[in-house]
């Protein structure tokens, strides 16, 4: 189940209800969707009001189905779980850059590694 809030900076958080394997619910926010080697992967974090989950934490799942049909399966496989993580914060790092260079790894950019996540 999913519904759409607003935060604090009216940005709007699509918020998932995930069953933890011991069948207890927990509310997550979603932080992005990657393709990876043609697939699909999501990422969430515990959502604020979660005091007994790490609000580090995140859970990763590759999206499986069509488009109406989609379901979160658990990636089971450690190696392409570090994979697909390491992507996602190239990818997070990317955005967050404000130099405007697409791809900015800050090696020889003008922003000179001056941007708001170092």
């Amino acid at each position: 189940m999913s519904n759409e809030e607003l935060n604090e900076e009216d940005v709007e958080v699509e918020y998932v209800e995930l069953e933890d394997e011991d069948g207890k619910s927990h509310n997550f926010m979603h932080i992005g969707t990657i393709e990876h080697k043609g697939e699909w992967y999501a990422f969430f974090q515990p959502a604020p009001e979660e005091e007994d989950l790490d609000p580090d934490e995140v859970a990763v799942f590759k999206i499986e189905g069509e488009e109406d049909n989609e379901t979160l399966a658990a990636v089971e496989d450690e190696a392409l779980l570090d994979e697909v993580f390491a992507e996602f914060c190239k990818m997070m790092e990317e955005e967050d850059c404000d130099c405007g260079e697409e791809g900015c790894s800050h090696e020889g950019c003008s922003c000179h590694g001056d941007c708001k996540h170092d």
